[in-house]
Formats: structure tokens, sequence, C-alpha cells
């Protein structure tokens, strides 16, 4: 037999050289990881800078073609910041060479967001974002902001005013906008429309109506005034509406079906496959809530189904659809003073002409300042009559409005229709200006002010879409 002795140390050579080539591997690894993880961990920094520089312009409500940088967006890392260039074709006169990643249509910009993560002096990423930005009225910054408009006065001449919220009156408000700029009118035409917007009697104006920029108010307004010495004040600046996308949020909490009983029932927030509002239910409504499917059951006048947000809380609803047969109303019950605490989202409907029926609300407002909504349905044609008090109160965004008051109305109310201001979503212009801190033009010059920043219910900028570049 062999002597076994000198044989442990070449074996221990063996093993010494796969671990420290097992070691060394992993170390390799494990420094590709670092490598990796810092690379992302600088990324998402220049990621967020870029967003922040967007984000940061559209409240700022940068204009015109210019670049503005953002130095020390963040307190942690002050050496991140952003660069915003804006490349203008809303007159459709950029020109072809100006370096726009991207097509831009005529009445658009194009925001192009570069941020930067640095570590001292040295750039350790760089991310670019592109925004396609249209400018217009925020959602909420008119009584009405419609196409189409038609007023009823069946019932006795219509008084139009503006409250703020603590139900003072206020004036120089845009109580009514249309994106009509000519005298077309839908087909088929609701019943009294003569032109896009037609004001049958009118008592009080008590604010003004805004049109398009080149739009000639004789072809886009018709007011009928009880006294022929009044006249319509008017705006000719307007354009777009900035209506946000129907985006209901997603629901932890989800439900199939709802019938709803007679009476009044607390409903718990959530998305509900359907529900179905008889005459005699009333709904009480607080938090955010997504009906697929709303089914009004018919009843008389007297005995709406209805939507009720109380004396406290607030309640946001998504409604997908809304069955409607015949002349059944849904009525609005709003306990509380501000409009803004009742929010309505209508989804729009399918482009296919003739797919939009009339939609008929009933806002119970009141003199005393209670009552208000605010109803965004985009494409949506809608018929909203005003209950005992013959007051229609908050704000409305849509295709079509007609307005009615209600016939059991007493006859010493007059028909009102009252723009309730807290439903406006615009920057508050009396609000601490924070405008263009930090901020400076390319070549050191202080950017310029917007010059339509003069009131809360001027043109403003939103994102349309965003994308990394």
């Amino acid at each position: 037999m062999r002597n076994p002795r000198g044989f442990a140390i070449p074996v221990s050579l063996c093993v010494a050289g796969v671990v420290l080539f097992l070691g060394g591997s992993i170390a390799q690894l494990a420094a590709g990881d670092l490598q990796l993880a810092n690379h992302e961990f600088y990324q998402e920094r220049a990621r967020q800078a870029a967003d922040f520089g967007l984000e940061s312009g559209i409240a700022d409500q940068l204009k015109g073609n210019f670049s503005y940088t953002y130095q020390g967006i963040s307190g942690c890392n002050s050496g991140d910041s952003a660069q915003v260039v804006i490349y203008d074709n809303q007159l459709g006169t950029l020109p072809s060479d100006s370096g726009c990643p991207v097509s831009v249509p005529k009445g658009f910009q194009y925001w192009v967001s570069t941020g930067q993560a640095k570590e001292g002096s040295r750039i350790c990423a760089r991310v670019r974002a592109g925004a396609l930005v249209r400018w217009g009225m925020p959602m909420g910054s008119a009584g009405a902001q419609v196409r189409y408009l038609h007023a009823d006065s069946g019932q006795g001449p219509v008084r139009y005013r503006a409250v703020d919220r603590d139900n003072h009156q206020i004036s120089e408000k845009i109580l009514c906008a249309t994106e009509s700029s000519n005298a077309d009118l839908p087909s088929p035409n609701p019943a009294g429309l003569v032109s896009p917007v037609t004001f049958n009697s009118v008592e009080a104006f008590e604010g003004k109506m805004r049109i398009p920029q080149g739009a000639d108010l004789a072809q886009v307004v018709q007011a009928t005034f009880v006294d022929p010495k009044d006249s319509l004040a008017y705006d000719a600046s307007g354009g777009f509406f900035n209506v946000p996308n129907y985006s209901p949020p997603v629901s932890n909490k989800v439900s199939s079906d709802f019938d709803a009983p007679a009476g009044v029932t607390n409903l718990p927030p959530g998305l509900y496959d359907q529900v179905k509002l008889p005459g005699k239910a009333e709904l009480n409504l607080k938090g955010v809530y997504h009906f697929k499917r709303l089914v009004l059951e018919p009843g008389n006048v007297s005995s709406v189904g209805r939507l009720t947000v109380g004396e406290t809380g607030a309640a946001h609803v998504f409604i997908d659809e809304i069955v409607n047969p015949g002349d059944v109303r849904l009525g609005l019950i709003n306990l509380q003073a501000h409009a803004n605490v009742f929010r309505l989202n209508l989804k729009p409907p399918s482009l296919l002409p003739g797919s939009a029926s009339t939609i008929r609300l009933e806002v119970n407002a009141h003199a005393a300042g209670t009552g208000g909504v605010t109803v965004i349905a985009p494409k949506q044609h809608l018929k909203v009559f005003g209950a005992s008090d013959r007051l229609i109160r908050g704000s409305f965004c849509c295709e079509t409005l007609s307005l009615a008051f209600d016939n059991n109305g007493a006859a010493d109310k007059r028909p009102t229709f009252i723009y309730d201001t807290s439903s406006d979503t615009s920057r508050d212009p009396d609000s601490p200006k924070t405008q263009f801190q930090g901020v400076q033009e390319a070549d050191g010059i202080s950017p310029p002010l917007n010059e339509e920043y003069t009131g809360a219910s001027r043109s403003q900028p939103m994102i349309l879409s965003k994308v990394e570049l």
C-alpha cells in the first residue's frame, strides 16, 4: 500500500483554487449587480426629474418657443435638474427644422423635458420625456362649457349669475362658453335651438359669454333680453376645453348588482356592475363610486330616483351607462353649499352618429346656496331641470345642454341659472405666487409670464399624452 502522506496538499490546493474561482465569479456578479442597481437608481432619478419638469411647467403655465431649466428640484439631490424645451405650433408656424422630435398638429405644443441626475459635477444619467400639450379652458371654469345650449323660457325670463364659495354674487365670470365657431347646428336639432347658443328670454346676464377666437358673436349666439337696452357681454378669446379623460379609479370593493329599495339608503363606495334606481329610492353617497350601468326605473315627477350628498363628506361618481326609459329623470341633491363636493362624471358615448341619447337630470338647488353639482359629460346631450325652487346651480360640461325650469315651481320664484365657481379646477391666480421659482430661461433671462394668466377662467395648458423619448 502506498503512503498517503503528501496527498492532502494537492487536494487542498485544488479546493482552494475552486473556491477562489467561485469567489471571484460571485464577486464579479455582485459588482455587476451593484453597477446595474446604480444605473437603475440614477435612471429613475433622471426620469423623475424629467417628469417634474413637465408637471411643473404645466403648473407654471410656461408658454412660447423657449427653453427653461429647473435647478435644485430635490432636497436630497440638489444637483438634479430638468430642462424643458417648448415647440409651439398653436398657429401652425412651427418651422420644419425646429428640432422637435415629433410632428406637432396645428393648435398644439410639444414639450420635451430632459432630466439629469448628477453627483457633484458628474452627470450619472439623462432621460428625455415628451408631452403633447394643448391650451384650453380648465374644467369647471364656466357655468356651461358646451357646444350647443338652449334655455327654455316657457316659464318666464331667466336670470344668469355667478356666486363664490360663500354664495356671494360675483361679476365678470364666464357664465357660458362654447366651442362652436359658426352657425352650424346639430342634426337633429333640439327644439328651440336657433343658434348654437340660444337664450330665448333673458332677464339678466350678470357675467360674460365666451366664444372661440375669430368667431362671429351674431352667428354663434342669439340672446333675447326682456329689456331691449341690455346686451350680452362677451369674450372672444375662447377655444378648446381641457376636459380630463374619463378614468374611474380601481376599487378594491366590487359588487355585482344593487337594487335600491324605496326610501333612503346609505350606499358604500366602490365598483358596481349595475345599480337599479326606482322612482321612490334615494341613495346617500360619500366617497368614490363607479357604476358600470345605472338603470332608472319609471316613476312620476314627484318620485324621481335620487343620488344625494349629505351635509358632510363628498362624492365623486363615475357612470359608464345610464339606461333611461322614456323621460325618466335622475335627481341630484347636494345638501352642502359647494358644487365641487358632488362631482358626476359620465362616460363619453360612442362616436357613431346618433349613438348618444338625451340624459335628463333634475337639480334640487335652493336660494340659500345648497344644491349645486358639477357634471362632466363630454359628447353627451343633457337636459337639466330646476326643481321646485326653479334654480339650476353648478357647472356643466357637455355637448348639448338644455335648461328647463319645473312647471311645478312657485310662481314667485324666478328661473335662475347659477354658476357655482367652487367647481373651477383652474389654478387660483390669487394664491401665493410660486411661479417660476428656481427657473431660468436658457440664456439667463427669466421666462415670460403667460400673458393670459390674469384670471381663473383663462386658458391653461394640459398634457394630453406623455412618452419617454
